[in-house]
């Protein structure tokens, strides 16, 4: 984030207490970054993921993540979806292009016919073992300038505000 965003925050933060005397202005600066910070990650990501040859990527590379460090080498649609935190009908666009590309196979569960498991072709596994080095260093270097405390610490913010969010009535 540039500096004049930063006062872009700020400003539009102080522009709530302005139209509401009650607002907790702090907390809707905290949001308002970490909103401006995520928009930040994300183009870092896509740029790498671009670089790598994914364009509208996130969604295909977090599928190849999964199952690239899946304890079974193999998942099923809704095991994904639950460890991405998409839908299932998401799952399934992602997995047609995958599938469509070679990267990933799906096979039907040996008892329970309404079940496919998904796995990565070797294809798909060369790609992810290519983008895996370039992805870990990346995201290693957005913690720069951090001690391992603050790291936890932050961690453990980011962690309560998740929770927050989540049970915030609308």
């Amino acid at each position: 984030m540039t500096d004049s965003t930063d006062d872009l925050i700020a400003i539009a933060a102080r522009q709530y207490l302005e139209k509401f005397d009650w607002a907790d202005v702090k907390s809707i600066e905290l949001v308002l970054r970490l909103a401006a910070t995520a928009t930040s990650i994300r183009g870092s990501t896509q740029r790498l993921f671009n670089a790598h040859g994914f364009e509208r990527a996130a969604g295909r590379v977090g599928v190849l993540r999964v199952l690239y460090f899946s304890p079974k080498g193999r998942m099923n649609q809704n095991e994904i979806s639950n460890e991405m935190q998409v839908t299932s009908a998401n799952i399934s666009y992602v997995l047609e292009g995958l599938e469509r590309d070679g990267l990933v196979a799906r096979t039907p569960h040996e008892t329970d016919r309404r079940v496919t498991w998904v796995q990565l072709t070797g294809d798909g596994e060369n790609v992810f073992r290519e983008l895996a080095p370039a992805m870990t260093a990346l995201l290693g270097s957005l913690g720069e300038g951090f001690t391992d405390d603050e790291k936890v610490l932050f961690a453990t913010f980011l962690e309560r505000l998740r929770q927050n969010a989540e049970s915030a009535k609308p």
